[in-house]
């Protein structure tokens, strides 16, 4: 998670994906985002403004607890 305000003062958290993989909502309906969507085309970072970081809003387990390997 990052915390970004812009210069109006908007403030969010924004979702880095660091690990291949996606992120999906809870009921599978709307965008699912990956770690290849953060990234330009010559392998940089966009920036956190760019959207492809998922604005966060809550975070949940979906059935905690969880195993962490």
């Amino acid at each position: 998670m990052y915390p970004h305000c812009d210069t109006n003062g908007v403030c969010f958290f924004a979702a880095f994906i660091s690990t291949p993989g996606a992120m999906k909502p809870y009921d599978n309906v709307g965008q699912t985002y990956t770690d290849a969507l953060q990234y330009d085309t010559n392998g940089s970072r966009l920036p956190i403004t760019d959207p492809s970081y998922v604005r966060v809003a809550s975070v949940s387990c979906k059935g905690c607890p969880i195993t962490i390997e």
